[in-house]
């Protein structure tokens, strides 16, 4: 009987401290905590908000999964940038944007000078959270709302009350004078709150925000905040990118060498052979495009493949070929003077390859697909042009067997001459399309997609899409960018 009585006392005792343990505060368990995401935002007005501010801050904030960059524009709506999201969280921080404000977590919002950024964010990234946030969300583009779902758990228990706010976040927003990223533009506050949050116990919400004001679905992304309701410190933050398009743009200047050709045109050859040992020696620097124009290039019973296109004529008589071969880079140069011949095309390349280009572009997703040639096209400035730009699109095809004459050769007219980066079409006219409005500005992506019905002549196996924007009144290409599809 008394060793029952023992027994039950050690029940008792067992179940007791197992009691006490929800009762005391982390009495027999360790406190678990997890990397924090944190948010750092930069508050202003776009009516006063200078590049070199916002340059500073997204280079400090951006590329890292450790931060969730925003920026928070408030103040007349009118304005591009500002929006009413903004005006009511600055409203419910109590702070004024007269001055920019950087902040990480909300730890401090009276203003970090700038000269404390750095350290001031690495103090909040060492810190821990104990919160974890996963999102999900799907797009509904006929009723213009984003449908989604967060779930929340707390990895100790937390006796303080918290809220959580969602953010739809736009980049590639234009402002007055130049575009930015991450841009605040729709927000439900306090979607969600707790007056506590009990260990490992998971939390569901549900939310669904209008985004009528949203121009680029494509470059959004979703945000939650995570903050505790009685001192407004962020605890944690979540995002969900899938709706954006994570894009490298292209950093250095390429050069489209434009090879006016023919397969009867015995020099060519010599060409051919120059534009492939500059496209080996600077590898995707060079775009080659073969342009077959002119009397040379017609078919003969020896010659009977048309590589003749309305494109390659259009081309060819604007700039006014006058022989073959000879060729254009990136049609530099003035008006009249634009000619280069294949000798000096390597004269041309080590002078500027160096050069900072105004442009950077990215081709995804590039393939054929149900009979069309399909492609996402991105396109961002690095400067501001004022200049109207256009857009075009070339499909070229590459190892064609046909016919070439080649002088001193033997023989000289080759029956199975492979014949490479043949111009066969613009997917988009003679001229192309404008890209944008004017000004394009600083930071501004643009983003196409292309879809363009395949040649049964074609062979889906060897093409090529290549990209050029250009300079409407020079005709000089500013940049370009090819794909094998």
């Amino acid at each position: 009987m008394k060793k029952l009585s023992l027994y039950i006392s050690l029940v008792v005792l067992i179940l007791g401290s197992f009691y006490a343990c929800d009762k005391i505060e982390e009495p027999f368990f360790k406190p678990v905590y997890t990397e924090v995401t944190v948010a750092g935002e930069l508050f202003a007005d776009a009516a006063t908000l200078d590049e070199l501010t916002y340059s500073n801050f997204i280079n400090l904030t951006s590329g890292s999964d450790e931060v969730s960059s925003i920026l928070i524009l408030s103040g007349d709506t009118s304005l591009e940038g500002n929006s009413l999201a903004a005006n009511q969280l600055v409203s419910k921080l109590g702070i004024s944007v007269q001055t920019p404000i950087v902040a990480f977590n909300r730890k401090d919002l009276t203003g970090i000078p700038q000269s404390n950024w750095q350290s001031a964010l690495e103090q909040a990234i060492a810190e821990e959270t104990e919160f974890i946030l996963e999102i999900d969300y799907e797009t509904d583009s006929l009723n213009h709302t984003v449908n989604g779902i967060c779930n929340i758990k707390s990895l100790n228990n937390y006796s303080q009350a918290i809220s959580a706010s969602v953010y739809i976040i736009e980049d590639s927003v234009r402002l007055s004078s130049f575009a930015v990223d991450r841009l605040l533009r729709e927000a439900s506050f306090n979607l969600f709150e707790l007056p506590m949050m009990v260990r490992e116990v998971e939390h569901d919400f549900s939310f669904n925000i209008d985004i009528s004001e949203i121009k680029k679905i494509e470059k959004m992304s979703v945000v939650v905040i995570l903050e505790n309701k009685a001192t407004g410190v962020i605890l944690q933050t979540g995002e969900n990118k899938k709706q954006t398009t994570e894009i490298e743009f292209s950093t250095k200047q390429k050069f489209l060498i434009e090879d006016f050709t023919g397969h009867q045109c015995g020099s060519c050859p010599n060409a051919h052979i120059e534009l492939a040992s500059l496209h080996n020696l600077y590898g995707d620097q060079i775009v080659p495009l073969a342009i077959h124009y002119g009397y040379f290039a017609e078919i003969s019973t020896q010659y009977p493949t048309n590589f003749i296109t309305p494109i390659a004529t259009h081309i060819g008589d604007y700039f006014a070929i006058p022989y073959t071969p000879v060729g254009m880079v990136n049609r530099m140069g003035a008006t009249d003077n634009k000619l280069v011949d294949h000798g000096n095309w390597g004269t041309v390349i080590a002078n500027h390859k160096d050069s900072a280009p105004l442009l950077g572009m990215a081709i995804k997703d590039a393939k054929v697909e149900n009979n069309k040639i399909v492609a996402a096209v991105y396109v961002k400035a690095y400067e501001t042009i004022d200049t109207l730009l256009k857009i075009q699109y070339f499909i070229a095809e590459s190892h064609i067997i046909a016919p070439q004459l080649f002088y001193n050769h033997d023989p000289e007219r080759i029956a199975d001459y492979e014949h490479n980066h043949v111009l066969r079409a613009s997917a988009n006219g003679l001229w192309g399309e404008d890209l944008t409005s004017v000004p394009y500005y600083k930071n501004e992506v643009v983003g196409y997609n292309l879809s363009f019905n395949l040649s049964s002549e074609w062979n889906a196996d060897n093409l090529h899409l290549i990209v050029i924007v250009y300079n409407d009144v020079t005709k000089e290409i500013l940049q370009v960018e090819s794909a094998d599809l």
